[in-house]
């Protein structure tokens, strides 16, 4: 509606949208897309546009190609209305602006790409909140306020204020009216500075007489805030730069509460897969450790868990489902919990594994699972393994080799076939059970494995349980700079000396 025509109805193709133009400025046009099809670049251009009855708008446009192989790839930018201003002006209609205008409108362009740059990837609510207001003070205004409601348990509303170039006062948590009542104002001046000033104490000093406008913010039709501010002069251009703004900030806000409400989940469904405590097992020393993947949007599939059984010792597992996310997460609860009444019905580890093959098989979502499963009786262990990464067994003198189990994993075929193991471990034997996400953490190309691992655990195997896990775990993390791309699980079963 701005330049020529309903919404939904730009024409894509450049020979439609220069044949829209005046004739006089189709060829400054063309010139002008030839350039930038060579090297692109940033734009500043005023054009005629003919509208459907015939009459024609000053358009000013101002954005930036992008080339490729010397033709355009790709272009974006925003235009002004400038007929109105232009009749009111005493140069030439066919004026372009004289050089302080285009700069100004250069750095009207150059400030949007900054203003989303500076909003983009930032997911604190609180530092979101100070940038927004550090972007309009001082290049638009003097001061400025924002008020956005947020889903947060701290309140539903924060509030940030910046005055000129001084310090930022702290940014605040309300669930006050007046928060409410700021951000209610619509589009224009606002009337009642003292209802702006309350809960404000930055305000008290400031210049009663100073003109203040609000501009709401809003996301796919609900407002979720305001910005507030005041300047000696408001005209379109400050209008039109605020309402960048606060679309701006509008897209950084929902991003930021999509990242929390994921990390929220995401801490609640790993409560329920990894215990913060295990039960103790008799004659033995456990210790576990577990990592979450560095990107907070992936959730893992990493579960553990060790129980006691009435009468027949303890059942202790590792389990890894296939995939990543909220399913993957919610199939390994119900794995975890799955395990548990399996266990307690028969404390055998194939026959457990069966029983969790048959549940997973009947599930709707068809979850894949790899699960280590050992039961411990006194100094014995008997141990079965479906599709998971085979255990790892350390002497007293620190010695290590792979405990020989394997099998299907679990949701995949009814006909499960598992290799077990059963022995006695003497005083100062470990067990390390593992997710691949330990041995599989990365530097570049290259993953840990389990030399370069065992490696490092055997230094402390004469140490404790504890020491063992943090160990491996520790390893992961430095092998992979801190970025690890899959959750870990570290589960250590150090036999004691006989009571």
């Amino acid at each position: 509606q701005l330049v020529w025509s309903e919404p939904g109805s730009f024409p894509v193709i450049m020979e439609a949208f220069v044949d829209r133009l005046h004739p006089d400025d189709q060829e400054r046009m063309i010139e002008m897309l030839e350039e930038m099809g060579v090297s692109g670049g940033d734009y500043s251009l005023e054009l005629r546009v003919r509208l459907p009855d015939g009459t024609s708008r000053r358009v000013m446009g101002h954005g930036r190609v992008m080339s490729e192989d010397g033709a355009i790839a790709a272009a974006f930018g925003m235009a002004h209305d400038q007929t109105d201003r232009r009749r009111s002006e005493t140069t030439s209609g066919d004026s372009l602006g004289t050089a302080d205008e285009r700069e100004g409108s250069r750095q009207d362009m150059q400030f949007a790409i900054d203003a989303g740059a500076s909003l983009a990837g930032v997911l604190n609510l609180e530092l979101l909140a100070r940038r927004v207001v550090e972007l309009v003070v001082p290049y638009i205004a003097e001061a400025c306020i924002i008020d956005v409601t947020v889903d947060a348990p701290a309140g539903h509303c924060i509030t940030a204020v910046k005055l000129d170039s001084a310090e930022f006062g702290p940014v605040t948590w309300a669930t006050d009216d007046a928060c409410e009542q700021r951000i209610g104002h619509v589009a224009g001046p606002v009337d009642d500075l003292a209802a702006l000033a309350r809960n404000l104490e930055v305000l008290t000093d400031y210049d009663p007489a100073r003109k203040w406008h609000s501009q709401p913010i809003e996301l796919r039709g609900r407002r979720i805030g305001s910005l507030i501010w005041t300047s000696p002069d408001t005209d379109e251009r400050q209008m039109g730069l605020m309402r960048l703004v606060a679309e701006k900030a509008a897209v950084a806000f929902d991003a930021a509460e999509l990242y929390i409400g994921r990390s929220r989940l995401s801490n609640m469904l790993v409560e329920s897969m990894v215990p913060e405590q295990v039960d103790t097992v008799d004659g033995w020393d456990v210790a576990t450790q577990y990592r979450a993947s560095t990107d907070l949007t992936r959730i893992g599939g990493d579960f553990y868990d060790v129980f006691h059984v009435d009468g027949n010792g303890s059942v202790v597992a590792v389990g890894d489902v296939c995939g990543k996310g909220v399913i993957a997460a919610g199939q390994a609860a119900l794995t975890r919990a799955a395990l548990r009444s399996a266990g307690h019905s028969d404390p055998n580890p194939e026959r457990i594994l069966y029983v969790l093959n048959k549940v997973l098989l009947d599930e709707p979502s068809h979850p894949l699972v790899t699960m280590i499963v050992l039961t411990v009786d006194g100094p014995r262990v008997r141990l079965a393994s479906a599709g998971h990464p085979r255990a790892m067994l350390f002497g007293s003198d620190g010695g290590w080799q792979e405990v020989e189990t394997g099998g299907t994993l679990l949701g995949f075929v009814d006909d499960l076939r598992l290799k077990t193991m059963e022995r006695s471990l003497e005083p100062g034997q470990t067990l390390l059970l593992y997710s691949d996400g330990l041995t599989e953490a990365r530097l570049g190309k290259q993953e840990l494995g389990t030399e370069k691992l065992a490696e490092v655990v055997s230094r402390v195997s004469g140490v404790s349980a504890r020491a063992m896990a943090d160990a491996a775990a520790m390893k992961a993390e430095s092998w992979s700079m801190g970025e690890l791309k899959d959750d870990l699980t570290v589960l250590v079963m150090k036999r004691l000396g006989d009571a």
